[in-house]
């Protein structure tokens, strides 16, 4: 660990560095900003205010014209990095934006944009820049995060979800002010419950193209899909699926050059196919362990209910286990084709709520 000690540490940053640096849980690191302008993730640190970043946490500090910035408390590991890949980030932007001001100008709709790439490549960090950078610029966009397993951001862990942004995400609670629709899918993975999820994305596609139709800005500044990272077998094809229901016309492919070879070729031979991007992975990306996971999906529910400082009280109901019914959403029975009409074929996908008993449920009985 470094302790800054109370007298805290300055940390002075050059044109384009980023600080990084990791917090672990039970310990918080405190910046403020002394000189110059800096930002995390396209949000601007305001001068004079000190940030508290309490773990488990990793995040960037990132300065266009260098900065000086005050530092207390503890971290277990911080550097700053010289090579980043935020001007290609700042290039992609600068494409949106115009798509955005022609859109405005034409009444028609705002770039679609899908960021994809495997787990842990940095896809809703690039997602959550493009996002502030659009509401600094003054548009509405629609952010939507297709991950399941994102540790409850901007929802509770096991969404996938929808959010209305006019304004950039807050740095120290980026979940606070958020209004998201949400489905619940009720896995960390979508593999999982495949089909589930499936319709899951279908009713959330849906809900999205009905607002966008409603809403000239939402509509003007389109959305950031920051997909899941499931994308082999299955969850390719998934990820086609996705691409065509929610209408995105440029594909980002973050850190995996036969993702972007596939997609690339998919897009060639598609009609109206979208414009396919390949971009850097940052190397402040860290490859997270599933105890890692665990703890930010834990740590996530605690703030739902109780909220990041505590400031919340909920309440307990307490009820008999035979005062609730519990159904469990998974792949419906089907009949054996042997038993189908002639030329008939089994639907695919089909859905059914099964019953839990409590004897069935660690839920109920542990």
């Amino acid at each position: 660990y470094k302790a800054m000690g109370a007298g805290g540490q300055q940390k002075r940053l050059g044109e384009g560095d980023e600080f990084r640096f990791e917090v672990d849980a039970g310990s918080t690191l405190t910046v403020k900003l002394q000189t110059g302008t800096a930002e995390i993730f396209g949000a601007e640190l305001a001068p004079q205010r000190t940030y508290s970043f309490p773990g488990p946490a990793q995040e960037a500090i990132f300065s266009w014209h260098g900065c000086t910035l005050s530092l207390g408390g503890d971290s277990r590991h911080s550097y700053v990095a010289s090579e980043t890949p935020m001007l290609s980030y700042l290039q992609l932007h600068a494409l949106l934006e115009q798509r955005r001001s022609a859109a405005a100008a034409s009444k028609e709709r705002g770039p679609r944009v899908l960021v994809t790439g495997p787990t842990d490549t940095g896809k809703a960090s690039l997602c959550r820049l493009l996002a502030n950078y659009a509401t600094r610029a003054g548009y509405g966009v629609t952010l939507v995060e297709l991950e399941v397993g994102r540790g409850g951001q901007p929802s509770m862990p096991g969404c996938i979800t929808a959010t209305p942004l006019l304004r950039p995400i807050d740095i120290e609670r980026p979940s606070d002010e958020a209004s998201p629709l949400a489905y619940w899918l009720g896995r960390n993975s979508a593999a999982e419950r495949a089909p589930h999820y499936r319709r899951l994305s279908s009713l959330l596609a849906e809900a999205v193209a009905k607002r966008l139709e409603a809403n000239d800005a939402a509509r003007t500044g389109g959305l950031l899909i920051s997909a899941c990272g499931w994308v082999d077998s299955d969850g390719y094809e998934l990820l086609l699926q996705q691409c065509r229901e929610f209408g995105a016309d440029i594909v980002v492919v973050m850190g995996d050059d036969r993702l972007h070879s596939r997609l690339s070729t998919y897009a060639q031979g598609a009609a109206d196919g979208p414009t396919v991007i390949k971009l850097a992975k940052s190397g402040g990306v860290i490859t997270r362990s599933l105890p890692a996971r665990l703890e930010l999906c834990a740590l996530a529910w605690r703030h739902y209910f109780y909220g990041a400082t505590n400031e919340l009280n909920p309440s307990s109901i307490v009820l008999d286990a035979d005062q609730l019914e519990v159904f469990s959403i998974g792949d419906a029975p089907q009949a054996p084709r042997s038993a189908l009409p002639i030329g008939a074929t089994l639907a695919a996908d089909q859905l059914a709520a099964t019953r839990i008993s409590p004897a069935q449920s660690t839920a109920l009985t542990g």
